[in-house]
């Protein structure tokens, strides 16, 4: 379990990291003209997911959230745009027989200064709040002569990432490790002389020109290119007082490859007020869990004196299961419109409740009329109706899982 207590400015920048990954999840190799409209603040921790997707057509996408966690006989609308943008399932600029290079050793023997990743949080303004692994990374960052970098200067930062605790967690690239690439840039506002900050706004993200991969996309995910040694430059495109800043980065791996670049990342100084009541802030828990179900075998009898307690005893290991291995929420389809499934297990879902992990549970109704009456009438809070109609997703699901009734999906 990643738990970790922000203020406001780093809740919405793991927000926007959250759009990024939703957008490389659905095959993305470039993300462009990213937009961010206004911030999506969740509610407090405890409380039932937010409902939130990334919609896609042809080219385009949106990130829209619900503004009301109440159903309307099942329908969940994402009424709201949070952000928007463009992306290319291909990186027409890769060439794989020249594969791009960030030179660490010339960037090396040119530093002028350094500070290390200690001295670093260190020096930082405690409403930037970075906590555990989020602040573990950084290693040391380097100050490098840069014509084409705001005020002749560039910066290398080397980042130390253990990835074995989080591989095979369903992510494109951890927001763990995105995130500490991005903040990187806050060293502009250290002195490296006395190892403090001299300015203490804070700065929410606007808008990104394109973020690029530079492999070949055989691999889903980044996290095993990225571990060990990890280098990240980053140039200054444009600096004004009360903004924007833009940034320019180049995310390398230890054989100094290039994975990843985002370039055109703008950010604006909060106005004064956005962030008002930091101790409220500091509140804001976000809690990372592994988006991949965890498998395990089941011994399934194929005759049972009680099939429904069969299927409850299996329901509850995959469950456990799920649990052990670090899920917090986890949810549920059922397609038996007799809600018998449902009320064989509606014990354990209250159970597992009190034990902190939260199980949305939708069944399949036939009709929209009158579906949430049924779901009032078990003891579990949130159990949900589904509407699934006589379509090719019907006829998919029936045939992949009409054996087992129930299936779990990951969230």
């Amino acid at each position: 379990m990643y738990a970790l207590v922000m203020s406001l400015c780093v809740h919405f920048l793991l927000v926007v990291i959250r759009y990024i990954e939703s957008v490389l999840e659905n095959g993305a190799m470039v993300v462009k003209d990213i937009r961010f409209h206004r911030p999506l603040v969740l509610d407090r921790h405890g409380t039932s997911p937010a409902h939130v997707g990334c919609i896609a057509h042809d080219d385009k996408w949106e990130f829209r959230a619900a503004t009301t966690s109440s159903f309307d006989n099942g329908n969940i609308r994402l009424d709201t745009e949070y952000a928007s943008g463009g992306f290319l399932p291909q990186n027409i600029r890769f060439d794989p027989s020249n594969p791009k290079r960030l030179d660490v050793d010339s960037m090396l023997s040119l530093a002028r200064r350094s500070i290390t990743g200690k001295e670093f949080y260190g020096a930082l303004p405690s409403a930037y709040g970075y906590k555990d692994i989020f602040s573990n990374y950084i290693q040391e960052v380097y100050e490098v002569p840069d014509q084409d970098s705001w005020f002749g200067l560039g910066y290398l930062a080397k980042l130390e990432i253990d990835a074995h605790s989080f591989l095979d967690q369903g992510y494109v690239i951890h927001p763990s490790i995105l995130d500490s690439v991005i903040h990187s840039a806050l060293v502009m506002f250290i002195n490296m002389e006395t190892k403090s900050a001299d300015f203490s706004g804070i700065f929410l993200p606007s808008k990104v020109d394109t973020i690029s991969r530079w492999d070949s996309g055989t691999f889903v995910d980044f996290d095993p290119g990225l571990q060990g040694i990890v280098w990240s430059y980053f140039t200054v495109r444009n600096f004004a007082p009360e903004g924007p800043l833009t940034f320019d980065y180049i995310v390398a791996n230890s054989e100094k490859q290039v994975l990843l670049t985002i370039e055109g990342f703008e950010t604006m100084v909060a106005p004064h007020g956005a962030v008002s009541d930091i101790s409220m802030a500091e509140r804001l828990t976000i809690v990372w869990q592994p988006k991949k179900f965890p498998s395990s075998d089941f011994p399934l009898r194929s005759t049972s004196p009680d099939a429904l307690s069969c299927l409850r005893d299996t329901f509850e290991g995959l469950i456990s299961n799920a649990q052990t291995a670090g899920r917090h929420v986890v949810r549920v389809l059922d397609l038996d419109q007799n809600l018998e499934i449902a009320k064989a297990l509606d014990a354990s879902l209250v159970s597992f409740l009190s034990k902190g992990l939260f199980v949305e549970y939708f069944f399949e109704v036939a009709s929209a009329q009158n579906t949430d009456g049924k779901a009032w009438s078990l003891e579990h809070s949130h159990v949900r109706p589904f509407v699934l109609d006589e379509s090719d997703d019907r006829a998919f699901l029936s045939r992949y899982f009409s054996l087992f009734h129930l299936l779990i999906l990951s969230l």
